[in-house]
């Protein structure tokens, strides 16, 4: 019977085990659920399954498609490849007639496992052969944190290429298909593009028609800046907004591609102009460059048509003069693409209600603050100043009625960017970037901390360090720094439970534009931990061979000790002064003598340590 409940007893004990290992996988599982697909590369999404390619066209209505698909307004033809292609013989696609390629670099997060097998090969064929060529990722991303990550992808295996397409952010993985997202994915979007855009490539977004029409609906996906490729499986694209690129098919044949093949019409953007001056009676357009544009078109809508300005504008900017402070102007840019202008609506004019932008004269600078001062504007009743900070404004005033206005409290040796509108007639004048006014503050940059001691507390003061936020605290050890905090908004800090007969060193630094400020062993300030009953010692040369030495009276001493440090060890001179005065003679001179001076409180002496020394040369 024992051995039989032994038996029992070891397989109970066995099912609990496994059943605890069972449950640690799932949970394992569960917790890693989000990354399995994309550490296999394994797509799930409109077009994938697993990783297969599951897009419900058939042959025949691919080739009709192919055929019928609305290429009149097409300035070209590309295709857009990955890995899932196999290795493409590059001579051949160029022989066939295809325009342009879009490279897959690599899939999800910055990993070296997560690059595209043959990003590699196909960048430099299209390279070595001459074949215009951009760049796309497949995200995975459920967070702006992860979509950096993807941008930092990217940008890596970019180093030493340039491509002359976009690099597109790839949104179709299924997990993110809810409208619920639409603010996750726009932050994304932002993310990503604004990462790869800093370092001087042009950017833009992949998603099918109904991504675009249902997921993709936030007013940034409609900058100006961003390029949009539609993927749409039809005879035509549907999509009612501008777009660059259409991913009409996938199951194109290309010569020198084993298997099917995505297909791609290129399309002549329409040029969005944007006012970035209002000065001195003139306007300046600025557009986006439009792919395959040799040249535009400016003109402006009058009650009677449209006054032309230039037939043959060259740049994408254009200076426009004569116009009046207070009245309203409608302006329009056309691109020259295949010996055809791009067509236009109402809805392609840009609207501009003229009002002169305050004329900024040199700023002066001081510590910590700025003062700016502008012409008055003609009907003018009030002045706006803001601040331009990380792509926003920062607003000082709404209501500044005269042409002068200082600003306080900045961040000292940093380039500070302001903007200052007018108010006519109920409207502000033009904000733009173009004419942010930069300025340099000078002076201080951290803090310069005071620092004194009671029993063993020691309190920290400093003054204001312009622009900063908070500061932090803390302490020099043998193992490197003891933070207190990193969230002190005051301007003193005490630390208390310190050791007595300890030296010790404190750091104070400032929080300033998301940066703490530098530091180094200058910055530190030490101090010395004494006991209550420690006198505070001056000493002075009296005379030839003589110093004295002189303290205030200790609560509860009855006497004190007088003594000098030589080599290492004490000379002691009285153990019974009653007075807090004490004169030495017959010292040597031209020698540098060091003092100590200790206090009996109670019958006990006050600490003895060499940093409590008072030193004199005679």
């Amino acid at each position: 019977m024992k051995k039989n409940k032994k038996i029992l007893l070891s397989i109970a004990f066995g099912i609990v085990i496994l059943s605890i290992c069972i449950f640690s996988n799932m949970v394992t599982v569960f917790a890693d659920s989000n990354y399995q697909d994309e550490e296999a590369g394994k797509e799930n999404s409109w077009r994938y399954e697993d990783g297969v390619l599951n897009v419900k066209e058939s042959a025949s209505s691919s080739k009709r498609m192919m055929r019928s698909a609305n290429q009149n307004a097409a300035i070209a033809r590309g295709i857009d490849v990955s890995e899932h292609n196999g290795k493409i013989d590059w001579e051949k696609v160029k022989s066939s007639g295809i325009d342009f390629a879009i490279i897959r670099c690599g899939y999800g997060m910055d990993l070296p496992k997560q690059d595209d097998k043959y990003w590699q090969y196909n960048v430099t064929e299209c390279e070595r052969l001459g074949i215009p060529y951009g760049v796309y990722i497949y995200s995975y991303a459920d967070s702006t944190d992860r979509a950096a990550s993807e941008a930092d992808h990217v940008l890596r295996l970019l180093k030493g290429h340039t491509p002359s397409y976009p690099v597109y952010y790839d949104l179709e993985e299924s997990r993110l298909e809810s409208t619920n997202n639409r603010a996750l994915l726009a932050k994304m979007a932002k993310v990503f593009c604004n990462k790869v855009s800093s370092v001087g490539y042009p950017v833009g977004i992949y998603a099918n028609l109904n991504w675009w029409n249902n997921y993709l609906t936030d007013p940034i996906f409609d900058n100006s800046n961003w390029d949009k490729w539609v993927a749409q499986y039809h005879s035509s694209c549907t999509y009612a907004k501008d777009f660059h690129l259409w991913q009409y098919t996938s199951k194109g044949s290309v010569n020198g591609i084993s298997g099917r093949v995505d297909m791609n019409y290129e399309y002549g953007k329409k040029p969005k102009p944007q006012i970035s001056s209002m000065k001195n009676g003139s306007v300046i357009l600025t557009w986006p460059k439009v792919s395959g544009a040799i040249k535009y078109a400016i003109a402006m809508k009058t009650d009677d048509g449209y006054q032309t300005y230039t037939l043959d504008c060259n740049e994408n900017k254009y200076a426009i003069s004569g116009l009046e402070n207070g009245k309203t102007y409608y302006f329009l840019v056309q691109a020259y693409i295949n010996n055809k202008w791009t067509p236009f609506t109402s809805n392609d004019l840009v609207e501009c209600f003229f009002i002169e932008s305050p004329n900024v004269t040199v700023p002066t600078v001081g510590d910590g603050s700025v003062t700016l001062s502008w012409d008055k504007v003609e009907g003018a009743t009030k002045y706006a100043i803001a601040e331009y900070i990380d792509e926003g404004y920062k607003t000082y005033t709404l209501d500044c009625k005269e042409t002068k206005y200082t600003i306080e409290d900045l961040a000292n040796n940093y380039t500070h960017k302001f903007l200052v509108q007018a108010n006519v007639g109920g409207k502000w004048s033009l904000c733009s970037t173009d004419l942010l006014i930069s300025a340099t503050p000078k002076g201080r940059v951290k803090p310069a901390p005071q620092v004194t001691a009671s029993g063993n507390t020691v309190s920290l003061k400093w003054d204001k360090v312009p622009g900063a936020t908070k500061y932090a605290i803390a302490q020099k050890t043998t193992n490197g720094y003891k933070t207190y905090t990193l969230n002190c908004t005051k301007l003193n800090y005490k630390i208390s439970g310190l050791d007595v007969g300890k030296r010790y060193q404190f750091l104070v630094q400032a929080y300033i534009n998301g940066k703490w400020s530098k530091f180094s062993d200058a910055d530190l300030v030490d101090i010395m931990i004494t006991d209550s009953t420690s006198p505070k010692v001056k000493v002075e040369a009296t005379g030839d061979g003589s110093v004295t030495l002189s303290w205030d009276k200790v609560e509860g001493a009855t006497k004190y000790a007088i003594a000098e440090y030589i080599d290492g060890g004490y000379k002691t001179y009285t153990l019974d002064c009653k007075e807090t005065k004490y004169t030495i003679e017959d010292l040597a001179n031209n020698y540098t003598h060091k003092f100590l001076v200790q206090a009996n409180v109670g019958g006990k002496w006050s600490l003895c340590s060499t940093d409590l020394l008072v030193s004199v040369r005679l």
